[in-house]
């Protein structure tokens, strides 16, 4: 049954979804005239650029309260949902799987995917509901609703029934398990122990409100970022010698088989843009709707300057975050060892680098 789950996965993200979503991801592009890499000069200035008290965004007038975020702090939720099970293990098991090849769709698909996301995000923002205690609330299920004719709103049923299934296994099981395997892999601690204590400290944050929770986020991703990208690098500089051969590897086995090699079983085109455009999906979150949901409660006073933001979440994840794993991995030959699966690969890398404390605070992280 598993293998047949498998084989139907490979199937459909090889051909059919893999082409959908470069197809919408395409036409938004061409449509909006290429904006996300025409403008990406406007795109800093709307978002990253307005940290450093520049070009400051004008609200609705309204007080941010436990019901409400600032966009910061809807990004920063955002990427912590996709850090670590997506940039880290998920990219890991693609190269494991797909070989090389397979970090050059998910760079395609992130290209695409930065206006899919912009425009969902757009969407959410200006289809949104507001609460009776003054939340702002939305996402794809209110703007197929409200954008859309009545014969288009059975859709917004399925999404929102597919969306709860999606929360539960992905946000739930996905990340607990992925940060616990670690932990456990790191520590020897018991995995039942690693998930209680997550999901103690995950309703304490979440049960002082939206605000705390954005805040929290806010705070705790740059210094875990900062932390896992110097790790990568050492990696990277210990192995500078691979990185030519690394980067040919990429676009060489796009278009090609990758031979089997160590523990590696070797992989075919199919497996590469399955596994790649997967992946890719998975990290950066673009055409899957679910960081719109989280974005429709962002207090601000335009739609289209919140889409940016998701512009720059791919862009983050997929192009910076994705490609330091992905680097690590394929510099340090562990992806080729079958003793290691996923997120044990990138910390296996880790550990013949860096001190085992080191390692050991990289994986608290």
């Amino acid at each position: 049954m598993l293998e047949q789950l498998s084989q139907l996965f490979e199937f459909l993200w090889g051909g059919p979804l893999f082409l959908c979503v470069i197809g919408i991801g395409f036409y938004f592009t061409v449509r909006l005239n290429f904006f996300q890499i025409i403008n990406l000069k406007d795109i800093y200035r709307n978002t990253i650029g307005t940290l450093a008290g520049k070009n400051k965004q004008n609200t609705t007038g309204e007080v941010a309260s436990k019901k409400s975020l600032k966009s910061i702090e809807v990004a920063a939720t955002v990427l912590s949902g996709s850090l670590g099970a997506g940039t880290i293990a998920g990219v890991a098991a693609a190269i494991a799987v797909g070989g090389p090849g397979a970090i050059f769709w998910m760079w395609i698909i992130a290209v695409v995917g930065m206006m899919t996301k912009m425009v969902e995000v757009t969407l959410a923002v200006k289809y949104r509901s507001k609460g009776e205690n003054g939340e702002y609330y939305g996402g794809p299920m209110h703007y197929i609703k409200k954008g859309l004719n009545k014969k288009w709103h059975p859709l917004a049923g399925l999404y929102a029934f597919a969306l709860m299934i999606l929360v539960i296994t992905d946000a739930c099981f996905v990340q607990t398990n992925t940060m616990a395997a670690v932990i456990h892999y790191t520590f020897d601690i018991p995995t039942s122990v690693i998930g209680g204590f997550i999901v103690i400290v995950g309703a304490l944050v979440i049960l002082k409100g939206l605000s705390s929770l954005g805040k929290f986020c806010t705070i705790a991703l740059p210094p875990i970022t900062i932390a896992y990208f110097i790790g990568a690098a050492g990696v990277v500089v210990l192995n500078i010698e691979a990185i030519p051969q690394v980067i040919k590897s990429i676009f060489y086995y796009a278009f090609a088989p990758a031979p089997a090699a160590g523990g590696f079983v070797g992989s075919t085109i199919m497996m590469a843009i399955s596994k790649g455009a997967s992946r890719g999906i998975f990290t950066n979150e673009a055409g899957m709707g679910t960081s719109a949901t989280v974005h429709a409660t962002a207090n601000v006073d335009y739609a289209f300057r919140q889409g940016m933001w998701g512009a720059v979440e791919v862009f983050f994840v997929s192009m910076i975050t994705c490609n330091f794993t992905a680097f690590a991995v394929l510099a340090s030959g562990m992806w080729t060892d079958a003793s290691y699966q996923g997120i044990q690969i990138i910390f296996a890398a880790l550990k013949e680098t860096w001190h085992p404390i080191i390692v050991q605070v990289l994986c608290l992280g």
